[in-house]
């Protein structure tokens, strides 16, 4: 199994749907963490719901360059 890694973290689950919907439509198998409890309170105001972006180590390097040019957030 490879080695899992974080991307990038959102405070925002709309943006990181947005961004994980993006990454699938290239082929990457990625998950959301954190993702769950957004989704309990939708319309909360909370601003640091510390979702993560997690992807295998080996496609890091290929998705914060797709990030880049796509969103310009290669930084998590």
């Amino acid at each position: 199994m490879s080695e899992l890694v974080v991307i990038k973290s959102f405070n925002r689950r709309n943006e990181a749907l947005v961004v994980k919907s993006l990454l699938d439509s290239f082929g990457f198998e990625t998950r959301l963490s954190g993702e769950e409890s957004a989704g309990l309170f939708p319309n909360s105001p909370i601003d640091d719901l510390d979702i993560k972006l997690v992807a295998r180590a080996e496609d890091a390097d290929k998705i914060k360059e797709i990030l880049a040019e796509n969103f310009d957030i290669a930084q998590g």
